[in-house]
């Protein structure tokens, strides 16, 4: 249950990250004209925030399961990235400013660094 919890979490971290990737290829490879993309990128944005909730709850489960306990390792600390960037996102959708998104990236960039760093630690 604890492998399949990693990929369901892994899975989901790739589903966040899917609008912002979308969009770029969009606009880099079809100069935003690939109806497909917009489409697949909005409903993605659509589901982004329960995503990170689902996430947030999985990934804490998954950690749980794995060593019994809570305690620092980098699963926790890649858990505790993506708390900071859930409650960032928020933050962003409230106040609407530009350098918070930027901010919000960043996290996420982050947090794919962070994923592999802990999947190479943990194999």
């Amino acid at each position: 249950m604890v492998i399949i919890l990693g990929f369901i979490n892994a899975l989901l971290l790739t589903l966040l990250l899917s609008p912002f990737l979308l969009r770029k290829i969009n606009k880099l490879i079809f100069q935003n004209k690939n109806k497909a993309l917009k489409k697949s990128a909005a409903l993605l944005s659509k589901m982004h925030m329960y995503f990170a909730y689902i996430l947030l709850a999985t990934a804490l489960t998954h950690g749980y399961m794995a060593l019994g306990t809570i305690r620092l390792h980098s699963g926790y600390l890649l858990w505790l990235l993506v708390l900071v960037q859930v409650i960032w996102g928020n933050l962003f959708k409230k106040m609407k400013k530009p350098y918070m998104l930027k901010v919000h990236r960043a996290i996420g960039l982050s947090s794919v660094l962070l994923l592999i760093f802990h999947l190479l630690q943990v194999n």
